[in-house]
């Protein structure tokens, strides 16, 4: 009796031990799983431009918009989206609050938004110099609605901009090379001496940006401008606004050859094709997981 009765325990005990071990495993994967963000894009279906949301996998695609819409550029903390909206001649820049729903048309359609700083308060666009021309395009910083414009960079073309997400900062690209300007003491610093492709975006911690380069490959620059390097180059692609995900897994990018998003690992490797057939661009990372439509 003696021995069943340890015996008994002992079976007990093992169960135990291995129902707290697979608990503890299942615990410990769903720590280690990646964050769940969505990718924001535009896709064109029957010659109209809209706005999809998908899984980063490429996986459980929803259409965002119906009346025409281009152009996302979703805040660091994925509760705003400005996105244009109508003919790229006679556009409006729309501002949505996604955890509410609210829309704001906040710009004319002289405006490219180009970032949103990390506090939600402030906004970098481009402006054309002359709009009857379409000139160059000179830089701004306004208020989140628009308010208060007030000119950064005058007389020189700036293709694109992006606030730091961590500092008091915005990186440019004006006519072809990358710069950061620090807003605190009006420094400006020259990152690159060749010429980008287009498109930059920051690491989350605020120490890496990544661009695309000369030669349609991304490349990678820590902020004072040291340790320059090709992350991903494939011959038969036309690589354009890769975008690095928030946790620092994946970059996202646009094949100009083919018209579709990709993703790869940060270090390069892991190549995977997120969509198919329909023209897709401007892809974007997105944390809040919208229970609407962004124009009903």
């Amino acid at each position: 009796m003696r021995k069943i009765l340890i015996s008994t325990m002992a079976g007990i005990f093992f169960i135990f031990h291995i129902t707290a071990f697979a608990q503890s495993e299942y615990l410990m994967e769903q720590l280690v799983q990646p964050p769940k963000y969505s990718i924001v894009f535009m896709k064109t279906v029957n010659s109209q431009n809209n706005l999809y949301m998908m899984d980063r996998d490429g996986s459980n695609e929803v259409q965002l918009t119906k009346t025409g819409a281009t152009d996302p550029v979703v805040s660091y903390n994925g509760e705003l989206i400005v996105y244009k909206k109508g003919h790229y001649t006679n556009y409006k820049n729309i501002l949505v609050d996604l955890n509410n729903g609210s829309v704001k048309n906040i710009l004319d359609h002289n405006v490219d938004v180009y970032s949103i700083s990390k506090d939600n308060k402030k906004i970098v666009y481009g402006k054309y110099a002359d709009p009857r021309r379409y000139i160059y395009k000179e830089l701004y910083i306004a208020n989140i609605d628009g308010s208060q414009e007030t000119k950064l960079i005058s007389g020189e073309d700036v293709w694109e901009a992006a606030f730091s997400p961590t500092e008091n900062k915005i990186a440019y690209i004006k006519e072809g090379k990358i710069f950061v300007m620090d807003f605190d003491t009006k420094e400006v610093l020259q990152l690159t001496s060749q010429g980008v492709c287009t498109d930059i975006s920051w690491s989350s911690d605020g120490s890496t940006i990544v661009y695309c380069g000369p030669n349609y490959e991304i490349m990678s620059i820590q902020k004072d401008g040291s340790g320059s390097k090709v992350l991903f180059k494939k011959e038969d692609m036309l690589i354009a606004t890769p975008v690095i995900a928030p946790d620092g897994s994946q970059i996202i990018f646009n094949n100009m050859a083919d018209g579709q998003i990709y993703s790869i690992k940060t270090d390069g490797t892991g190549l995977n094709k997120l969509t198919d057939i329909n023209v897709t661009e401007f892809p974007s990372w997105l944390k809040v997981n919208l229970k609407f439509k962004i124009d009903e």
